[in-house]
């Protein structure tokens, strides 16, 4: 083959140098003396020159020629091949699309005939989703981090919904979500817009396969192109569920009352508080104990583990532990031991002697309303309306600088307007009762709606007077705001009304009305026992109730007092 395209090329050349030396015309010139002969002589060697380049110039461009068609033959026999190899070298996460014109690859297109490739066309869609936020550091794409996001667009790429050009540039899919959850927060109705490729069908199946199993895709909607998930949310709401026994003045003490309680190890006295518990606590064997069975020997709580029964504590070291109750019996949570001193097992071991002092009054000031193990306190229907009237006070506009961290009072973000704060009813999860609660409002700031709660904690359990809420939302006052832990919050709904209204002639309605019986199920079946069963495990509520005691927030002490003025925040105890 290479011979004969040689043979070719050296005639070419042939040909075209004849052509070259019969269009050269030499001038006749009258020859006289001399300088005719020079002149004549040095038109003879330009032609020879002129020759000789136009022969090289040829040459040249055959050799070129030569070269280039080699390449262009073998790109006619092996093209298709190296086409169909780049086009499958990505697939699915190993598994293939077939879609109406071909198989979908990993960069979301299709393939054809060989050579060729169609780009499928993304839409601007708006996606339901849901998540548990326990193993999360928050909702936002974060740089080395783990977050809902950063698994959504990994899901969202290997399920061919992003191509690979787009694949970690948010501002190229036109990426934004409804809200931006803080760690370890859930929601089930959050919402994620943003321009995908969901052909062919299965789309919403095809991303939840490559989601985990805490991460749920609940649907779409298709939306219009300017749609930004984020600007055209009119209000949220978000829940929360507070345990009963939180507002129970009695139940898990300040570090004020622990100091007045004195706990024994077995072989060596010690007086420890919740912090001193984790440091110091032994087994028998001498060993430390793990962080959660620490939780379970720390004083503060002077709780008793259901599972634990008198014949195990007896079978565990010979010893009986009397006046047990299962905390899942009692309505406001856990049970107090009686006021003598008791052994607590854990596993069968003697972890700790617990002696409650008599006098509980004089530790922090605080009254307990029962004198044996049962609380006298109940959430009745007088405690629901006190409660609704504390969070009522939150309504409308108010400046929340004191509620969010690195926002100053001046900054005009720091007012948010509140539609709603209501608690709504009671319910249990795992034999614990939770009250429900639900705020709607436009936005939030980072950690408000956790230090709203906390607030309102605080004032029904007596650790601040209810008139500290004055003071808590004016501008001109600092105030340090005890903030409720991030496990009972999750976002549930994000309203759409204004877009709704506009563009209701032409696209569907966006709202959760399509997802309703999806929504509950994850609600009931994920989130509400995710947090039941990790209170029950880590006492995370009692935990942060320990801290929230006058030494921590002595602008309390001088609000109960009456003593506090705005801008005047109290000086803390050493």
């Amino acid at each position: 083959m290479e011979s004969l395209l040689k043979d070719d090329v050296t005639l070419e050349v042939t040909t075209v140098t004849d052509a070259l030396m019969e269009e050269v015309v030499v001038s006749p010139v009258p020859v006289q003396g001399g300088d005719a002969t020079d002149t004549v002589s040095m038109e003879e060697e330009s032609t020879k020159n002129e020759k000789k380049r136009s022969r090289e110039e040829v040459e040249t461009a055959a050799e070129d020629e030569s070269e280039k068609t080699p390449k262009a033959a073998k790109t006619e026999t092996g093209g298709a091949a190296e086409v169909e190899e780049s086009l499958t070298s990505e697939p699915l996460c190993g598994a293939e699309v077939k879609t109406s014109t071909g198989v979908l690859t990993g960069e979301g297109e299709d393939e054809g005939e060989a050579g060729n490739t169609k780009r499928l066309k993304k839409r601007k869609i708006a996606m339901i989703v849901a998540y548990c936020g326990a193993a999360y550091q928050g909702m936002q794409r974060n740089p080395g981090a783990i977050t809902i996001e950063g698994e959504l667009e990994q899901a969202l790429y290997r399920a061919g919904a992003i191509s690979k050009e787009n694949f970690g540039v948010p501002r190229k899919v036109d990426w934004m979500r409804a809200a931006r959850t803080d760690k370890g927060v859930s929601a089930i109705g959050q919402v994620v817009s943003g321009q995908f490729i969901i052909e062919p069908e299965g789309f919403v199946e095809r991303v939840n396969s490559f989601l985990p199993k805490d991460i749920v895709v609940l649907g779409f909607k298709r939306v219009t192109a300017s749609f930004n998930a984020k600007k055209l949310c009119d209000k949220r709401r978000y829940e929360y569920i507070i345990p009963v026994y939180c507002f129970d003045p009695s139940k898990h003490l300040d570090r004020e009352t622990v100091n007045a309680l004195k706990v024994e190890d077995k072989e060596k006295p010690n007086e420890i508080g919740a912090e001193g518990a984790m440091e110091e606590a032994k087994t028998d064997g001498g060993e430390t104990v793990t962080p959660t069975e620490v939780r379970e020997t720390v004083v503060d709580e002077i709780v008793v583990i259901s599972n634990i029964t008198t014949e195990e504590s007896k079978s565990g070291s010979g010893e009986t532990l009397t006046s047990v109750e299962d905390k899942n019996e009692h309505p406001n949570g856990p049970t107090v031991l009686q006021a003598d001193v008791k052994e607590k097992f854990v596993d069968g071991q003697v972890c700790a002697r617990i002696e409650v002092m008599e006098d509980l009054e004089s530790a922090a000031g605080v009254t307990p309303p029962q004198v044996e193990g049962k609380s006298a306190y109940r959430f009745d229907e007088s405690e629901m309306n006190r409660l609704n009237r504390v969070l009522a006070r939150y309504k409308g506009t108010h400046n929340y600088h004191n509620f969010t961290a690195r926002t100053q009072a001046e900054d005009p973000s720091a007012h948010r307007f509140i539609l709603s704060f209501e608690a709504e009813d009671v319910f249990t999860v795992n034999g614990i009762e939770f009250v429900r609660c639900h705020v709607i409002g436009q936005s939030f700031m980072l950690h408000q709606i956790r230090k709203m709660v906390g607030l309102a904690v605080a004032i029904m359990r007596g650790a601040a007077p209810e008139n500290i809420m004055d003071f808590a939302l004016r501008k001109d006052t600092k105030l340090n705001v005890p903030m409720a832990p991030e496990l009972g919050l999750f976002l549930e709904e994000c309203y759409y009304s204004s877009y709704n209204r506009k563009f209701q002639s032409s696209h569907e309605e966006l709202s959760l009305k399509d997802f309703k019986d999806a929504v509950n199920e994850f609600k009931k079946s994920v989130i509400y026992p995710h947090i039941a069963a990790t209170e029950a495990r880590e006492n995370v509520f009692p935990l942060w109730l320990h801290g929230m005691n006058d030494r921590h927030y002595p602008d309390f002490v001088a609000a109960r007092q009456g003593t506090y003025k705005p801008g005047n925040l109290a000086k803390k105890a050493g």
